[in-house]
């Protein structure tokens, strides 16, 4: 027997209702310290209340305890508890939270093993607990799972469960979210980038608070990065850094901005050919234009490679150019033009050169100087005006190596490149 004082009168009480009223009072300071964040001390309190006879109140202290360890950063001893609370008390109300619980910290880690271990509590929830609340949460962890594992075609079916099943459970977001990134992934055979961008826009759209809205806006202009789409690319990065200003994203975003008008910039640099070009500036309109059927009109149908080289590029989407700047050297073919400036119209298909030295060179068959020079590439025609000086290098005798040199001073020079390479000229004195 054990006595407990009642208004100053020792009253003996069994053995076990004193047990149970010793937890009860324990209990009760243990959620006391909990609410105080006296961790530490809660969980020497929950220890002594885990004896109660209570069922629910042990099983409530037990997972309260996994908890408190969880707060001091103890995840071993943590889970070590979640397990508990599942393997002692299955049938209570915190059962299929704590197999939840195990599973989230096991598939933080970096061992896939962890991760295997994490899908199967996930799967024993499911199968044991089909009514309970966590089902889309479970869902959700399971496909981002499956997303890790490869297992691509699983993680489809989670989390359009999700979706379809749990459309109200507040974890659409996060489904949409999840799915993006399966279909974005590099080693996925059903990737599909446009997908991905479809389900990152959800996310914005349905959910711009959540906290997978900066990360939708941030992944969407990683995608583009990688199609070459930088013109879209940025006003996302330059949101996330605008509209969450000081989060972790913003942060990360920062550099992806200066790096997507990098790459851009290398790429306008980078030798690359007209249709290339084209069809990037073509994407930087899209972005500002209502019709498409105009842009697609403009494509070329048949237009020689054209590589240029300079040390400064910059585009203009809204009157889709290509500007080159400072040693500007251009490649088409045969031709080779050298300037100080050359702007490419990309819809009407002409570059124009310019400069006080302008030059164009026809492999060895001709050679001219002039102010400025315009080339329509899909005609392959060329307009030389300004102080123009050309130079035919003409055999003196078949068969001669030597050459005869004659300098020739002209107003405007037009000339035409013919089917087979051919070089056709017509001067204006």
């Amino acid at each position: 027997m054990r006595g407990i004082f009642r208004h100053g009168i020792l009253v003996l009480l069994p053995f076990s209702l004193a047990v149970s009223l010793f937890a009860q009072e324990n209990y009760d300071l243990a959620n006391r310290l909990f609410a105080q964040a006296q961790f530490a001390e809660a969980i020497e309190a929950y220890q002594k209340s885990l004896r109660d006879e209570d069922v629910d109140i042990a099983a409530h202290s037990r997972y309260m305890l996994a908890t408190c360890f969880e707060r001091l950063w103890d995840t071993d001893r943590a889970d070590e508890n979640y397990r508990l609370v599942w393997q002692l008390f299955p049938r209570s109300q915190w059962a299929d939270d704590a197999l939840l619980q195990v599973a989230d910290h096991l598939v933080k880690g970096t061992d896939i093993e962890d991760v295997k271990a994490a899908k199967s509590y996930l799967l024993k929830l499911q199968g044991i607990y089909p009514q309970s609340d966590l089902i889309p949460e479970s869902l959700c962890l399971l496909g981002e799972i499956n997303i890790r594992l490869r297992e691509y075609d699983e993680g489809v079916r989670n989390l359009t469960e999700v979706l379809d099943k749990y459309a109200d459970s507040g974890f659409s977001p996060r489904a949409h979210f999840a799915l993006g990134r399966l279909y974005s992934d590099e080693q996925n055979p059903l990737r599909d980038l446009e997908r991905a961008v479809d389900e990152y826009g959800l996310v914005i759209e349905e959910a711009p608070k959540s906290e997978f809205a900066p990360w939708a806006y941030y992944s969407i202009g990683n995608v583009l990065r990688e199609q070459k789409k930088w013109a879209y690319a940025r006003p996302y990065f330059q949101t996330v850094i605008e509209r969450y200003e000081g989060s972790f994203c913003a942060e990360a975003a920062q550099p992806m901005l200066v790096l997507s008008q990098v790459e851009r910039d290398h790429f306008l640099r980078g030798g690359e050919s007209f249709e290339q070009l084209l069809a990037m500036i073509n994407q930087s309109h899209d972005a500002t234009s209502s019709s498409k059927d105009v842009i697609a009109s403009a494509r070329p149908v048949q237009v020689m490679a054209l590589e240029i080289v300079a040390d400064e590029a910059y585009s203009d989407e809204s009157r889709a150019i290509a500007i080159y700047k400072g040693d500007v050297r251009v490649s088409a073919g045969k031709m080779r033009v050298f300037a100080d400036n050359v702007v490419c119209e990309l819809r009407n298909q002409l570059l124009r050169a310019s400069g006080e030295s302008t030059r164009v060179q026809f492999s060895s068959e001709f050679v001219l100087d002039c102010k400025e020079f315009t080339f329509d590439i899909k005609n392959q025609k060329g307009v030389a005006s300004g102080g123009v000086r050309y130079v035919e290098s003409l055999p003196d005798a078949p068969n001669s190596t030597s050459v005869k040199m004659d300098v020739k001073t002209v107003k405007n020079l037009t000339f035409e490149i013919k089917d087979g390479g051919a070089l056709s000229l017509s001067v204006q004195e």
